[in-house]
Order: C-alpha cells, then structure tokens, then sequence
C-alpha cells in the first residue's frame, strides 16, 4: 500500500506525515520493492537465491582484490617516482 501511494506519485515525506511512519523506513521499502518486486523476507530484507548470494559474495571479493590491486599499483608507481 505504501510503495503503491509512492508509485502513484506521491513523496516519501508526504505518506511519512500522513501515516505518521519514518521517511527513511519507506524510502527503504520502495527500494526494497524494486530490487525484489514486492517480496521481502521476515526482516524486510529481500531474500536472495543462492545464486544470488553466490554472486555477491563474489563480487565483494573482486572488490577488495581490486582494491589491493589500486594499493599496490599507487605504491609501485611512488616508488618508481622515488627512484627517478
């Protein structure tokens, strides 16, 4: 009902006064129905396949080596500068 008042056009701020709720907590679930179409699990957190979980946990993994990889390169290229 909520997402559907914001879908129609209505503002987060607007439903929060109305029905007196968090704007943060409907911002939420408009994001949360977007990513799951509606379906959220009992922490309001959508539930996720296991391919699903399969695939963030890799792409965190990709994101910290790309991270040590950004380190390692800004540390190679001072010491090249250094030595110049």
């Amino acid at each position: 009902m909520i997402v559907g008042l914001l879908e129609a056009g209505h503002t987060a701020r607007k439903v929060s006064e109305d029905y007196g709720l968090y704007e943060g907590m409907i911002r939420r679930w408009k994001r949360e129905s977007r990513e799951k179409k509606g379906i959220f699990s009992d922490k309001s957190k959508p539930s996720l396949t296991p391919e699903e979980k399969e695939i963030r946990e890799l792409r965190q993994q990709l994101r910290e080596v790309e991270m040590e990889r950004d380190s390692c390169t800004r540390i190679l290229k001072k010491a090249v500068a250094a030595t110049r």
